[in-house]
């Protein structure tokens, strides 16, 4: 926030105060108001005020966006809870590295390998057999986020019918994971073995 401090004869801290007891969703709100006073006491430094809200809002817009592009990298679910919730899913998957080093499960293959799936393209495991489904999905954009890997695992019939506008899509997978809570614990945890996960762990 110390982009923030203006050239007039208002600093950052009221404003830092502000911010860090404000949820990000009222950032904005709080910023227009304090640079409003601003304005106010000093209507002849009005261009550079409005400057300076100019660039309080950017900068509180691209904090929001950052904060909510973290949140979506990782920042639901348990991991500790999400490798319980796995022994759901030992007897089709596994997380095995590039090494063949395997990190969950009991090298199943019924189906395909999950190590490095979030963030990746649906249907991309090179030497799985996929449904037709599945695929298309994936060539139409699919990708393992959390919102998309929640929806999946709950109910991945469903899921598909939805994403490809297919009522009669249907996949390999039929197994539903029945609590939400489990489904984002599956998906922390998978996300804490994936390759950056590994890699970090190694340095």
């Amino acid at each position: 926030m110390n982009l923030l401090v203006c050239p007039i004869c208002w600093h950052s801290r009221p404003l830092r105060a502000a911010l860090a007891a404000t949820p990000l969703g009222l950032c904005v709100r709080v910023v227009t108001r304090f640079l409003s006073q601003e304005v106010a006491m000093h209507p002849r430094r009005r261009p550079e005020m409005k400057f300076a809200t100019t660039v309080a809002l950017v900068t509180v817009l691209a904090a929001t966006a950052s904060f909510a592009e973290g949140e979506d990298a990782g920042g639901i679910g348990d991991p500790a809870a999400g490798e319980k919730a796995f022994s759901q899913c030992r007897a089709c998957h596994v997380v095995a590295d590039g090494d063949g080093n395997v990190l969950a499960g009991r090298n199943a293959r019924s189906g395909p390998n999950l190590f490095g799936m979030i963030g990746r393209q649906a249907a991309t495991v090179d030497g799985f057999r996929y449904s037709r489904e599945l695929a298309e999905a994936g060539q139409q954009g699919l990708v393992w986020d959390a919102d998309t890997f929640v929806s999946y695992t709950i109910d991945p019939v469903r899921f598909l019918r939805t994403f490809l506008d297919d009522g009669r899509a249907r996949g390999k997978m039929t197994f539903k994971v029945r609590k939400s809570g489990d489904a984002e614990d599956l998906y922390a945890f998978l996300n804490s073995l994936g390759p950056a996960a590994d890699t970090e762990a190694g340095q």
